[in-house]
């Protein structure tokens, strides 16, 4: 890895942000936004990412919104540590469901640093904005198929400073039949790029790749182009959601873009702001593929059909595996604890989530009580655990992975008068 991007350096900045702000992922209750580490990746870039001329992420655009839990995230990490940070989502649904996580959890003060386009594409980014108003990072994360990122960085290319930060969400790991595009920029991409690492314990150590990828625009410009004239030779296979907004006539396939559309809508602007040598290239190999997808719409769409059989059936065996596991974690949980006995669940990450919800309606045991020492964070049901001495509990199940945190836990459960007989640590429901 360059300098350009320490491995792990941002996702530990952000989590110190994250950790100080309510946990709206839970609040919301939503597992389509971005992950923990990506919010906390997001968040160290805006608060800590200089530039070279010593300025700061002062411009952000997000394109696609959806509930708004990664867009109210930045906006508070912009708004709490540069004054000058403004945000802008870009978002095509018009529906009030769409950014509603930012209308009712931002502040009036945060608010008048956000400008959200509801029913709008980056095809109205002149209506938006002026070519004075330099961006220095996005987040693409609207349609995922091909080409829709790519043409949304085609976009807003003519509005980003020159070493603007180029964000992608789901480039890995993202299993939708169809779904290739920001995989295509990412793996496609020849110069600098970074792929946000999971950072657990506190955001102590990185561990292991997610699936946001950042990419670094090349200095030399003719690099830059024949990199996306590649991309767009991508092949273009039917896509795993329906991207028609008006007919939702099956023939013409599920993409919802097309080459005559595009010579209406992405031509004119890309002769308007881009050299026409790289525009003649560009249009030549995207159209060609459109060409091809339009000819082969039905054997791609039973082709895609087919590869999201074989994804559900994963999903489903996933979750008849997950179900399987929580049986077995009950039954060892009913031979280490008696019956009726009430019990206190400690941690709130993945594993204490997972204890919670397995016994929350276990009828051997009455859960009375769930708690973290960063309940200010998560909220909801999560208190203090100092709340725990008001309450008669039998036992208490330690939920977390690691053997120093739940050593750590231990300690302080004894210097409140527990015994360490009423302690179990679960380190994992397996």
């Amino acid at each position: 890895m360059t300098e350009w991007i320490k491995k792990g350096y941002y996702e530990k900045v952000g989590f110190e942000v994250y950790k100080s702000l309510p946990d709206y992922r839970t609040k919301y209750d939503t597992n389509v936004s971005a992950t923990p580490s990506q919010l906390c990746f997001l968040m160290g870039l805006i608060k800590n990412y200089i530039f070279k001329d010593g300025t700061r992420i002062n411009r952000v655009v997000e394109v696609g919104i959806y509930r708004g839990v990664s867009a109210l995230y930045m906006l508070k990490a912009g708004t709490i540590f540069n004054s000058q940070y403004h945000q802008y989502d870009i978002e095509v649904e018009k529906s009030d469901f769409y950014g509603e996580v930012v209308k009712k959890e931002a502040s009036s003060d945060e608010l008048k640093h956000w400008s959200f386009m509801n029913g709008m594409t980056t095809f109205d980014i002149e209506n938006i904005l002026s070519e004075k108003e330099k961006i220095d990072m996005i987040f693409i994360d609207g349609a995922h198929a091909h080409p829709y990122p790519l043409i949304d960085l085609i976009m807003l290319l003519p509005y980003m400073r020159n070493d603007a930060i180029v964000c992608f969400h789901d480039v890995e790991f993202y299993n939708r039949p169809g779904e290739l595009g920001g995989a295509y920029m990412y793996s496609g991409w020849h110069g600098e790029k970074y792929l946000n690492q999971c950072v657990k314990n506190n955001g102590l150590e990185p561990h292991g790749d997610e699936s946001l990828g950042v990419l670094r625009l090349p200095k030399d410009m003719h690099d830059l182009y024949d990199n996306l004239v590649e991309i767009a030779g991508q092949d273009i296979v039917e896509s795993f959601f329906d991207y028609r907004l008006e007919s939702k006539d099956s023939f013409g396939g599920r993409l919802g873009i097309s080459i005559e559309d595009l010579s209406v809508r992405l031509l004119p602007f890309m002769r308007k702001h881009y050299p026409l040598s790289f525009v003649k290239r560009f249009w030549e190999a995207l159209s060609g593929e459109l060409r091809l997808y339009q000819k082969h719409w039905v054997s791609l769409q039973h082709m895609n059909r087919l590869m999201y059989s074989y994804w559900q059936g994963i999903d489903t065996l996933k979750k008849r595996v997950a179900e399987l596991e929580l049986r077995v974690f009950r039954h060892s949980m009913e031979e280490k604890i008696p019956k009726g006995a009430k019990v206190a669940v400690f941690g709130a990450g993945s594993i204490g989530r997972q204890v919670y919800a397995s016994l929350l309606n276990c009828k051997h045991c009455d859960v009375v009580a769930w708690v973290d020492n960063a309940y200010e964070h998560f909220g909801g049901e999560i208190s203090d655990p100092n709340k725990l001495m008001s309450k008669k509990i039998d036992y208490i199940l330690v939920a977390v992975a690691k053997e120093r945190m739940r050593d750590e836990i231990f300690m302080q459960l004894k210097r409140v008068g527990y015994d360490e007989e009423v302690m179990i640590w679960v380190p994992n429901i397996s």
